[in-house]
């Protein structure tokens, strides 16, 4: 039933959220002009526990991820989701000039602490222009490309 002045949204709790809020999705009412911010600030004053998460949560509007100010609509999901676990200081980036062996480097991953190891193994195309493939030669701006990998680690946490 649609109300004048109000937009009704849809909020879903996941994970470490629903544990706090007790819930797995809650129906809130807004203005029309409503935004995240302003959904965010409903949401605690209804589930005080999720306090302790504030600025730390990913925030999703219909399975896209939104910011603040991202403007709401009636119908609209807006998902809680905790910030992400794990990872340990201490990664490992390097670069490499012998075949890379992954499940070496999964053993050497692996600690008390880990809950996943992830890799991706990329393979060489059988084919390119209707000629075989039978290795790559690799060049790259080893200084920069290990300085990005690390800003990625960083920007991943």
């Amino acid at each position: 039933m649609r109300r004048e002045g109000v937009i009704d949204i849809r909020v879903r709790f996941f994970a470490q959220c629903r544990e706090l809020a007790g819930t797995a999705e809650y129906e809130l009412s807004l203005s029309p002009s409503a935004t995240v911010a302003q959904a965010l600030e409903e949401v605690y004053q209804r589930f005080p526990a999720l306090g302790d998460l504030r600025g730390r949560l990913l925030i999703a509007v219909n399975e896209r991820y939104a910011t603040p100010e991202t403007p709401l609509r009636t119908g609209d999901v807006l998902a809680l989701l905790p910030p992400v676990s794990g990872g340990q200081e201490g990664d490992i980036f390097e670069l490499v000039r012998e075949p890379i062996d992954a499940r070496v480097l999964v053993q050497r991953l692996l600690r008390g602490a880990a809950g996943a190891v992830v890799t991706f193994d990329g393979v060489v195309r059988e084919q390119k222009a209707g000629r075989r493939v039978r290795y790559l030669e690799y060049e790259a701006y080893e200084e920069m490309a290990l300085r990005m990998l690390q800003q990625i680690g960083r920007e991943i946490r």
